[in-house]
């Protein structure tokens, strides 16, 4: 995580700017500087969405130095990280990026976001309509990129 950390300033890769960990009478305490916020504060300052943002960006990182010795695959549940159109119009920049080495998988709840408003070249996008035992499948690949 620390040397994820020394990597962040680095990688240009979102609004979080900076993430360190701070020495307190408690311990370690995780703190970021997130563009629009108050620099330097820590993780439990932070907004539910910022908080987000950090460890998403943590994630991506680390995703990346993985892909570099093996195989690897991010999998996120965009429903239980409560992630909206706006956040994948810059994370779906940033994950089919030629700098990323890894596979994405993401599971979006289409009943909370307009997916016919995203398009990312590169995408596979698989949609399941209906409900059990009479589940359709669909699939296209999103080869233009539109906002």
């Amino acid at each position: 995580i620390l040397a994820l950390c020394e990597t962040l300033p680095a990688s240009g890769m979102t609004d979080v700017t900076r993430v360190w960990f701070q020495h307190d009478e408690d311990g370690y305490v995780l703190c970021a500087n997130v563009t629009g916020t108050s620099p330097g504060l820590t993780f439990g300052a932070l907004s539910s969405s910022e908080r987000r943002r950090v460890l998403m960006t943590l994630a991506i990182l680390a995703a990346n130095q993985f892909a570099e010795r093996q195989p690897t695959i991010l999998i996120l549940d965009a429903g239980a990280w409560r992630l909206d159109t706006a956040w994948l119009k810059v994370y779906g920049e940033v994950l089919v990026s030629p700098a990323i080495g890894f596979q994405t998988i993401a599971a979006i709840p289409t009943r909370e976001l307009n997916l016919d408003e995203l398009r990312w070249a590169g995408w596979k996008v698989i949609r399941l309509q209906g409900q059990p035992p009479g589940v359709t499948i669909n699939s296209d690949v999103r080869v233009v990129a539109q906002a």
